[in-house]
């Protein structure tokens, strides 16, 4: 741009040597004022959360978690006998966590079937609609239900928070006392025959009583809150989990690298040199354009699919906690994501330097190119799931 026509099309109020500083200025400010607001947001809700936590009571404040069961484990009055002679009074429930995850569907199917007579005989509707069919093979229920095993967790319910808190200072303490007069003391969990693995490690004289069953060493820990619980992945192991999650992290890194660095990137090189052109043709535009286009919705499309994925390994990881599935998915996805949307501007500056560079306006320009290709994508396959699923 000349000289003259400078005064033109802006005032004269920032020289034209300072102007790139200023415009570094403005972004760096922008930035930190965007990171204020949301670390202050983070912050409140941070605060809201512990003020809930501390103050309104919740479900997780009346129960604990215990595991250690073995596998025969069904009667929910001797598992509340065994605590009220540890703890010396009377517990207020106990609910087992039994290892379904062969019979979900089954599992799930008769709770629906159990809400849904709930709502028939409680709610008020007309006697054609509040009449239920009975189910054929009700009385092979009861045989599959019998079938069920313990999973090793169960679940205590106290009358106040101050009897839970003893409950685990008393398991504490008697945690510390089985350690320090068994060194050698360790509980193999993963033992098919928990029985002769009890037995054999119960050698030493200690004090049977506060042992389930005279030979079961249990540990209780907080329980989370009722709806994030899982029922049916509480037999998952925990190195297990961590495997899956960490092996479909890395491969999904691996293909974004090898994809980002053979297919897209060479369309940013091609962005690269068409800058240093000075007078380039409307060809050479159209295909600049197209080839960023088709790269772009590829990206967003892969962007989808490798979501998608992971959201299914972490669902397959088998967390006990809801949360924490949530936790790992979005940590991955995010690396992930963020990844695969930048991996071919970092290939091609790594393969074009030192002779050329990416260049701000290109980076902007490709970056958000991708992040409202994301969005369409995102938006048009939410459509048509929706749409696929109804009819």
């Amino acid at each position: 741009m000349a000289e003259g026509s400078d005064a033109v099309f802006m005032p004269q109020l920032i020289p034209l040597s300072q102007f790139e500083l200023i415009l570094t200025l403005h972004a760096l400010l922008m930035y930190l004022l965007s990171l204020t607001a949301v670390v202050r947001w983070a912050a409140s809700q941070d605060n809201v959360t512990r003020t809930d936590i501390q103050q309104e009571p919740h479900l997780r404040h009346y129960a604990l978690m215990a595991q250690g069961f073995p596998k025969s484990t069904r009667s929910a009055h001797e598992v509340k006998a065994f605590f009220e002679s540890v703890l010396g009074f009377e517990v207020e429930g106990i609910s087992i966590a039994f290892d379904h995850s062969e019979e979900v569907e089954f599992v799930q199917e008769r709770i629906s079937r159990v809400i849904e007579k709930s709502d028939a005989q409680l709610g008020v509707y007309p006697a054609e609609l509040a009449a239920l069919e009975a189910h054929v093979g009700e009385s092979q229920d009861g045989y599959i239900l019998d079938c069920l095993l313990c999973s090793g967790y169960v679940f205590i319910v106290f009358s106040r928070e101050e009897d839970r808190e003893f409950c685990m200072r008393r398991f504490a303490e008697i945690n510390q006392q089985m350690h320090s007069r068994q060194p050698s003391y360790q509980q193999d969990s993963d033992s098919d025959n928990e029985e002769a693995q009890a037995l054999l490690d119960n050698r030493s004289g200690s004090s049977r009583a506060v042992l389930f069953r005279g030979k079961f060493q249990i540990g209780v820990g907080h329980a989370p809150e009722p709806c994030c619980i899982q029922w049916q992945n509480f037999l998952a192991r925990k190195r297990a989990k961590l495997v899956r999650v960490v092996a479909m992290f890395l491969g999904s890194l691996m293909l974004v690298l090898v994809t980002g660095a053979v297919v897209f990137a060479p369309a940013v090189l091609y962005e690269m040199s068409y800058v240093d052109i000075q007078k380039p043709s409307k060809s050479q535009l159209r295909i600049a354009l197209l080839e960023q286009a088709v790269v772009v919705v590829s990206v967003a499309v892969g962007n989808r699919l490798l979501v998608g994925a992971l959201l299914r390994v972490t669902q397959l990881s088998a967390f006990v906690e809801k949360a924490n599935e949530d936790c790992a998915f979005m940590v991955c996805a995010f690396f992930v994501t963020l990844l695969n949307s930048t991996a071919p501007l970092i290939v091609a500056s790594i393969v074009a330097a030192p002779s050329t560079q990416v260049t701000r306006p290109l980076a902007v320009r490709w970056l958000f190119a991708t992040l409202w290709t994301c969005m369409l994508v995102t938006e048009f396959a939410g459509l048509f799931s929706q749409t696929f699923t109804y009819w």
